[in-house]
């Protein structure tokens, strides 16, 4: 799958404003549920918005996120995700 960040105020007056951000996904899945179901293919999506924190040339990103998705046999399932990234950049 994949997914794209959007910083929606990056030309905000304020600073503290402009490290906001969304993250969408669309990915495929597969569930080795093992037994006898065996593997369950499916998809899901992802939703998530955070704060990037610049120091120095790495940005650490506290973030929180929704995650659900749809497999084989009508089996669903949904998950919060929260989470801290670090992000390394050269310039």
């Amino acid at each position: 799958g994949g997914e794209v960040k959007y910083y929606p105020l990056h030309r905000a007056e304020k600073q503290w404003q402009r490290p906001a951000f969304f993250r969408v996904g669309l990915f495929g899945n597969v569930l080795d549920a093992g037994g006898t179901v065996g593997n369950l293919f499916g998809g899901s999506a992802y939703l998530g918005v955070g704060y990037e924190i610049p120091v120095w040339k790495v940005g650490i990103n506290p973030e929180i996120a929704v995650r659900g998705g749809v497999l084989e046999n009508s089996s669903y399932f949904f998950t919060f995700t929260p989470s801290i990234g670090i992000h390394f950049y050269i310039r």
